[in-house]
């Protein structure tokens, strides 16, 4: 997929950032001091540099996108606010380049549905430690048109990412309704 400045403009707009709240959906995970998080799906990295607040100093935060325009994108801001512990990777569906156990929390926020298979859900385990968390923030199916998000027909319903996660061992914890238009399962690596 190749973003230009009106993908950015979509993807920060405030109606879009009023329905997925930075900060809201990072107080739905464990405190985040000095933890190494991976945003898997960053796009602008709105999410992510919320997260490397939360995670202070002593901790990082990998902001992973499979578009070379986000990456730089978010390079370019993490410059303009010297943020140091925020690093934009660039990926693949099939590899996070990320070592093995290496992350305590990863984030899906909005982009779940837009997996073409199961290989970001298999890297996202491979990279998280054992009971990591995964927090999976997505459009809810049964939520009318006309808000920001993917059409209807390209959401997924809970029940779909629950079942995609546990086959790559992943347990759901708890779950929830961040608005009417989207929910949340927070899963644990077993």
């Amino acid at each position: 997929m190749h973003w230009g400045k009106a993908d950015v403009a979509r993807l920060e707009r405030p109606e879009r950032q009023a329905l997925l709240p930075a900060g809201k959906m990072l107080d739905l995970l464990p405190p985040l001091e000095g933890k190494i998080l991976a945003d898997v799906g960053a796009g602008t990295g709105y999410v992510a540099f919320s997260a490397a607040e939360r995670v202070g100093a002593a901790g990082k935060v990998y902001a992973v996108d499979i578009s070379e325009r986000m990456v730089t994108f978010m390079e370019r801001r993490k410059g303009e606010r010297g943020v140091a512990n925020l690093e934009p990777l660039m990926s693949t569906p099939d590899r996070i380049p990320l070592p093995d156990a290496s992350v305590d929390v990863a984030l899906s926020v909005s982009c779940f549905h837009d997996y073409e298979d199961e290989r970001t859900v298999a890297e996202t385990a491979r990279t998280l430690k054992p009971s990591g968390r995964f927090l999976v923030v997505d459009w809810n199916p049964d939520a009318p048109e006309g808000v920001p998000g993917p059409a209807r027909g390209h959401r997924l319903p809970r029940g779909r990412v629950a079942k995609d996660c546990a086959k790559h061992g992943f347990s759901l914890e708890k779950g929830g309704d961040l608005n009417r238009h989207v929910y949340w399962l927070l899963f644990r690596k077993e």
